[in-house]
């Protein structure tokens, strides 16, 4: 999303997160809509909002990678690598498919621990 001011950005922000909100009431057990408007609140940086609906859908569906994946992902940017690791660990026994991409997510992981250390030791 690219809007030349904060206004703007606005009004189109609560126009998307209002049509998702619309989609999902219309059928409220359709949990690929729920999961798009965690991914909706994500690309928006709304994190918070993005964990409190994965968690409800992984209450619901328990079994399924990538709601996992998903929030690694959220705990990543957050910064919270326990929390990331956890959830990525989560997905790693979910899928059998996808275990390089998530392994790769988990070495992402320490590759920015270590990075920061780095930095750290440096100043």
């Amino acid at each position: 999303f690219f809007f030349n001011d904060t206004a703007t950005t606005e009004i189109y922000t609560e126009q998307i997160v209002g049509s998702v909100r619309c989609v999902q009431e219309t059928d409220p057990n359709n949990y690929l809509n729920r999961f798009q408007k965690a991914n909706v609140l994500v690309k928006l940086d709304r994190l918070e909002q993005a964990l409190k609906e994965l968690e409800k859908l992984r209450q619901q569906i328990p079994k399924e990678a990538p709601i996992p994946i998903l929030m690694g992902k959220i705990y990543k940017k957050l910064g919270r690598t326990d929390k990331a690791l956890y959830f990525f660990n989560i997905a790693l026994d979910l899928d059998q498919r996808d275990q390089q991409k998530i392994k790769a997510l988990i070495e992402s992981l320490y590759q920015t621990h270590e990075f920061t250390e780095d930095l750290d030791t440096l100043q």
